[in-house]
Protein backbone atom coordinates (compact mmCIF):
# COMPACT_ATOMS: atom_id res chain seq x y z
CA UNK A 1 0.00 0.00 0.00
CA UNK A 2 1.44 3.49 -1.02
CA UNK A 3 2.05 5.32 2.52
CA UNK A 4 1.38 9.34 2.95
CA UNK A 5 1.42 11.45 5.61
CA UNK A 6 -0.22 14.92 6.81
CA UNK A 7 1.33 17.51 5.16
CA UNK A 8 2.60 15.27 2.09
CA UNK A 9 -0.76 14.25 1.23
CA UNK A 10 -1.39 17.98 0.55
CA UNK A 11 1.25 18.57 -1.24
CA UNK A 12 0.78 15.92 -3.41
CA UNK A 13 -2.56 16.78 -4.41
CA UNK A 14 -1.43 19.96 -5.87
CA UNK A 15 -2.59 21.16 -9.39
CA UNK A 16 -0.07 23.56 -10.85
CA UNK A 17 -0.56 24.97 -14.50
CA UNK A 18 -0.56 27.63 -16.60
CA UNK A 19 -2.42 30.81 -15.78
CA UNK A 20 -3.70 28.39 -12.75
CA UNK A 21 -3.15 31.63 -9.41
CA UNK A 22 -2.37 30.63 -6.23
CA UNK A 23 -4.89 33.16 -5.10
CA UNK A 24 -7.60 31.02 -6.66
CA UNK A 25 -10.80 31.29 -4.65
CA UNK A 26 -11.81 27.54 -3.30
CA UNK A 27 -15.02 26.60 -3.25
CA UNK A 28 -16.53 24.50 -0.49
CA UNK A 29 -18.28 20.90 -1.91
CA UNK A 30 -20.91 21.22 0.76
CA UNK A 31 -23.25 21.52 -1.79
CA UNK A 32 -21.78 18.08 -3.57
CA UNK A 33 -20.96 15.56 -0.82
CA UNK A 34 -22.55 12.58 -1.80
CA UNK A 35 -23.15 14.61 -5.32
CA UNK A 36 -21.88 12.46 -8.53
CA UNK A 37 -19.20 14.31 -10.67
CA UNK A 38 -16.64 13.07 -13.11
CA UNK A 39 -14.45 14.18 -15.44
CA UNK A 40 -15.93 16.36 -18.47
CA UNK A 41 -14.75 14.02 -20.69
CA UNK A 42 -15.32 15.83 -24.42
CA UNK A 43 -13.79 18.88 -22.94
CA UNK A 44 -10.56 17.47 -21.68
CA UNK A 45 -7.30 15.72 -23.37
CA UNK A 46 -5.50 14.27 -20.23
CA UNK A 47 -1.94 11.92 -20.86
CA UNK A 48 -0.06 10.54 -18.18
CA UNK A 49 3.56 10.89 -18.94
CA UNK A 50 5.66 8.88 -16.12
CA UNK A 51 3.61 10.16 -12.30
CA UNK A 52 2.01 13.09 -13.47
CA UNK A 53 -0.80 13.68 -15.64
CA UNK A 54 -1.21 16.39 -18.24
CA UNK A 55 -5.07 17.92 -18.58
CA UNK A 56 -5.83 20.19 -21.50
CA UNK A 57 -9.27 21.85 -20.70
CA UNK A 58 -9.98 22.55 -24.54
CA UNK A 59 -12.69 25.24 -24.07
CA UNK A 60 -10.55 27.51 -21.75
CA UNK A 61 -6.82 26.14 -23.76
CA UNK A 62 -5.58 25.55 -20.38
CA UNK A 63 -3.13 22.90 -19.22
CA UNK A 64 -2.80 21.31 -15.93
CA UNK A 65 -0.27 19.23 -14.19
CA UNK A 66 -1.71 16.94 -11.70
CA UNK A 67 0.77 14.87 -9.62
CA UNK A 68 1.08 12.45 -6.64
CA UNK A 69 -2.63 11.19 -5.42
CA UNK A 70 -3.80 13.93 -7.85
CA UNK A 71 -3.38 11.76 -10.72
CA UNK A 72 -5.65 8.61 -8.95
CA UNK A 73 -8.02 10.98 -8.34
CA UNK A 74 -8.31 12.34 -11.41
CA UNK A 75 -8.31 8.64 -12.99
CA UNK A 76 -11.23 7.92 -10.47
CA UNK A 77 -12.98 10.59 -11.61
CA UNK A 78 -13.59 9.38 -15.01
CA UNK A 79 -16.64 7.24 -13.31
CA UNK A 80 -19.42 8.78 -11.90
CA UNK A 81 -17.98 9.57 -8.05
CA UNK A 82 -18.81 11.26 -4.97
CA UNK A 83 -16.64 13.02 -2.90
CA UNK A 84 -17.43 10.00 -0.06
CA UNK A 85 -16.53 7.63 -2.69
CA UNK A 86 -13.28 9.42 -3.43
CA UNK A 87 -12.08 9.59 -0.01
CA UNK A 88 -12.77 5.91 0.93
CA UNK A 89 -10.65 5.27 -1.71
CA UNK A 90 -7.82 7.26 -0.94
CA UNK A 91 -7.98 6.13 2.81
CA UNK A 92 -8.08 2.60 1.43
CA UNK A 93 -4.77 2.90 -0.71
CA UNK A 94 -2.93 5.39 1.03
CA UNK A 95 -1.81 5.55 4.97
CA UNK A 96 -3.51 8.99 5.26
CA UNK A 97 -5.91 10.13 8.21
CA UNK A 98 -9.70 10.14 6.67
CA UNK A 99 -10.63 13.76 7.67
CA UNK A 100 -6.82 14.90 5.74
CA UNK A 101 -7.99 12.50 3.00
CA UNK A 102 -11.51 14.77 2.74
CA UNK A 103 -10.24 18.48 3.11
CA UNK A 104 -7.37 17.26 0.36
CA UNK A 105 -10.06 15.65 -1.83
CA UNK A 106 -12.44 18.42 -1.60
CA UNK A 107 -9.62 21.21 -2.60
CA UNK A 108 -8.97 19.26 -5.02
CA UNK A 109 -12.27 18.73 -6.59
CA UNK A 110 -12.79 22.64 -6.50
CA UNK A 111 -9.94 23.18 -8.26
CA UNK A 112 -11.15 21.24 -10.72
CA UNK A 113 -14.53 22.37 -10.75
CA UNK A 114 -13.37 25.88 -10.63
CA UNK A 115 -11.72 25.54 -13.87
CA UNK A 116 -14.65 23.85 -15.78
CA UNK A 117 -12.84 20.42 -15.53
CA UNK A 118 -15.73 18.47 -13.89
CA UNK A 119 -19.31 18.09 -13.72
Amino acid sequence: MPTSTGLAAVTSLGVTGHRFTANLVMTMLARDKGGIMRVRLADTSARTIGDETIVLNLPRSRYFTIKGVGVRLFELLVEDRSVDDLVDTIVSEYDVDRAVARRDVESFVARLRDEGLVH
